[in-house]
């Protein structure tokens, strides 16, 4: 295996800048005391490591097909934004196989098929209170459009996506997604049309729009960690202080963010994507039966 610094291939001139001009790895830094033996940001000065994540965001930015990357783009405005909502693109979050996943089970809400998820407990909503005229719901009016909001439990991209990307296995937008939201909100807001079937209880039901927008609050949690490739590796840009130039990856101790930001240099914020309107024949194809005399218990 050939040497990851081959000192043979640089001129004498770089050979005379010192060690860690060259990409070798720069003289071991004393961790602070109680620090994982693996957080390699810990013995960096909270300066470095706002620098380290700027260099992590644009790295992610510059790998193919990542241009448009929420991770980084969501961590440099953490670094510049000051603390400002932040709105961004919906496109990753439209394909996203979890989340038309979660979208199928709102519309069995709407339709009053399964019950709402709510802070309180699970209970009935969507459609059939509405014509039902039971009480903590607009009644419907019988002829008017009926329009219905809903925001279930977060949606949460599961941390074994970390093993599939070191298998080379995972989707690299699904990856960009753990990295930028984990864990967020989707919220929808639907307009559906109802037509009574003469003579009957039965009515159908028709989605006439759809709209969703994801939101989540970009901040850490302190005593969690995440895998992520390293900016340093090999001292591309010639550091004097690069962070373990020698590692592909690291792991990356939340605490280190809260650093940043407690030294003034980097600020939580909210963030939500633009809403996208929803046209998935699965979703919004088709009409509905629903039974007004169905009893919700």
């Amino acid at each position: 295996m050939a040497p990851l610094f081959d000192f043979r291939a640089l001129p004498a001139s770089a050979l005379n800048k010192g060690a860690s001009a060259t990409g070798s790895p720069p003289a071991t830094r004393v961790k602070p005391q109680g620090a994982a033996s693996d957080d390699e940001l810990s013995a960096f000065s909270v300066d470095e490591v706002a620098r380290w994540y700027r260099r992590l965001a644009l790295h992610i930015q510059s790998r193919p097909g990542q241009a448009d990357s929420l991770s980084a783009l969501m961590m440099l405005h953490w670094l510049d934004g000051k603390g400002k909502p932040l709105t961004f693109p919906s496109t990753k979050l439209e394909k996203f196989p979890r989340v038309k996943d979660e979208l199928k089970e709102v519309r069995a809400v709407f339709l009053t098929e399964k019950k709402a998820k709510l802070k309180g407990g699970e209970k009935w909503a969507g459609i059939l209170p509405r014509i039902q005229k039971l009480s903590g719901f607009d009644p419907w009016d019988g002829t008017s459009p009926v329009r219905m909001t809903y925001t279930p439990p977060s949606v949460e991209i599961p941390l074994s996506v970390q093993g599939k990307a070191a298998m080379g296995l995972a989707d690299p937008d699904e990856l960009d997604l753990l990295m930028s939201l984990h864990s967020f909100g989707l919220n929808s807001a639907v307009i559906v049309m109802v037509t009574q079937k003469p003579g009957t209880q039965l009515y159908n039901v028709e989605f006439a729009h759809w709209g969703s927008m994801a939101f989540d609050r970009y901040d850490w949690d302190p005593t969690k960690h995440i895998t992520v490739p390293n900016p340093d590796f090999g001292n591309p840009s010639r550091l004097d202080a690069p962070v373990a130039p020698h590692k592909a990856t690291i792991t990356v101790y939340h605490s280190n963010a809260k650093r940043v930001e407690a030294a003034g240099l980097a600020d939580p914020y909210d963030a939500a994507s633009k809403v996208w309107v929803v046209n998935d024949p699965d979703l919004v194809g088709g009409t509905t039966e629903v039974d007004a005399s169905r009893k919700l218990k």
